[in-house]
This record gives C-alpha cells, structure tokens and sequence, in this order.
C-alpha cells in the first residue's frame, strides 16, 4: 500500500518526465493512456502511475516498446486531441476511454467515475465517452471500454469507492445506492451522507481512505477531532436503526469476508 506522501511523488516524477519529453516527440505523436490520465488529474493512485510514458501515433515504431516510452499505433481524428500547458495530449474523453479498452476493468472505472464527477453534467459526460467509443467501433478492447461506461458513477466520491463499487458488483448482493442522505425525523440538524447504502436491509457500508484523520486531512481539524464527530455519527445511525460495516484500503484484498459481514448486517436489518 502506498503512503499518501509516496503516491504524490510518484505522480509528481510522471508529470515532469511527461513534460520534459514531450517537445522531443514526432509531430504526429501525442501523449495517452495513462501517461494523459495523470496530467489531466484523473488519478490520484499511483499503481496506475506506468513506469514508461505512453504515447500515441501514427508514426514509424508504433506498437513498440522504447527505453523511455510505450508507442500506441493509432491515428487520433483531431477532436480526440488537444493540448495541456502547451503539450499534445489525447482529450479527457479519449484517454478514458483508451485506459478502459487497456486496463482491468476494477483500475478503469474510478477514472471513469472521477471524469463523471468532476463534470457539471455526468450524462452529457457519458455520452462524449460513448461517442469516443463508438469511432473507435471495432477496434481492440472498445467493448470492455463500453463495460467501463456503462458502470460509470458520478457518486463515487474517490477512486477507493470506485473500486469498491467494482468488487461489490461481483459478490453477488444487492447493487446499493451509492451517496445515500440519511436523516433523523426528530433532529432536522442531522443529515449524514453514507457511502453505500441499502435502505431496505437498513445497511450502510462506509469505505475509510483514513486521509481524513490525518493531520492535514481535508476539513483542516485535527485527526482526533474527525474521529470524536465520526464516532457520534455511527452511533446516530445506529439509533436510527441502521448496521453499519466499515471498511478501509487493507480490507479490498479479502472481498469474500466484505460479502461475509455484508450478508450479516443484512440479516440483522431484516429482523428489525
């Protein structure tokens, strides 16, 4: 598992190289695939981060791998390409839509939720990825790429949910809602936003990326103060009557003992 200060450093070392090599590239090469999905923000994960730049086009040694670089052979229509800070660089649309015909569908979707969440309009999103595959109809990996669409969701807060998300999809339980309010009739001030939820078994599933109880951490309190308010949040939910698993980044390697606690918070919630 990396730590957090590793995984900025190891986008950070991507982004330079990416920029330091780009003015040597052929004029009809532009960067891709992962390499793009770092520099447009798409990831924060550096297992996801390649060890070689990835770049595409259509000039002599595509398909090759190089000292320094991976050489995709495709020929990009202009509107699948433009520029970042001066370097030419597959859209956003198109470097998903690549990463998901290329990668494991579990590493491919948090980019395609993360794309979705950041757009003002998550569908119009979806449909200029899906417009991105269906020019691409016919080539290699475009209906895994359209998997990866299809399963695509604005509500997942972060690339751990997103793979969550994925790991739930094969275990098969019931699909949850994903960002669920929940509110207590009695206290109009509590309103506490879950990750997953399933309102019929009353069963909340939370995913801790720990970063919150960190110092530094987001909200900007200390980490024993994030800690107190999420201890009186469970227990809120709790009196409402709703079980509660949670789960944390070491947890994802196990999904059967997932399913395991799962399937007994929803028994408990049957019985009331």
């Amino acid at each position: 598992m990396y730590l957090e200060k590793d995984v900025s450093e190891a986008l950070a070392r991507h982004v330079a190289r990416a920029y330091a090599a780009a003015p040597g590239l052929a004029p009809d090469m532009v960067l891709s695939h992962e390499t793009a999905a770092v520099l447009h923000g798409l990831t924060s994960d550096a297992s996801l981060v390649p060890s070689l730049l990835q770049v595409s086009g259509p000039s002599s040694g595509a398909g090759a791998t190089r000292k320094w670089r991976k050489v995709h052979a495709t020929r990009l229509p202009p509107e699948d390409v433009t520029t970042l800070s001066g370097v030419p660089i597959t859209t956003v649309a198109r470097t998903v839509v690549d990463c998901a015909r290329t990668l494991p569908f579990i590493e491919a979707v948090p980019l395609a939720d993360r794309l979705l969440r950041t757009g003002a309009r998550p569908e119009e999103v979806r449909l200029a990825l899906i417009q991105v595959a269906d020019r691409l109809a016919g080539c290699k990996g475009v209906q895994l790429a359209r998997s990866v669409i299809a399963f695509a969701d604005a509500g997942a807060a972060n690339g751990g949910e997103s793979t969550v998300r994925v790991i739930l999809s094969t275990l098969g339980l019931p699909t949850p809602i994903v960002q669920y309010l929940i509110c207590d009739p009695k206290d109009p001030y509590f309103k506490a936003w879950v990750d997953f939820a399933w309102p019929d078994l009353h069963t909340v599933l939370e995913f801790d990326g720990l970063v919150k109880y960190r110092a530094g951490n987001p909200s900007g309190r200390p980490g024993h103060d994030v800690l107190i308010s999420e201890k009186r949040r469970e227990d809120q939910l709790r009196a409402l009557g709703w079980h509660i698993v949670r789960i944390t980044w070491s947890d994802l390697g196990r999904p059967e003992w997932i399913a395991v606690q799962l399937r007994q918070a929803f028994a408990r919630g049957v019985r009331g």
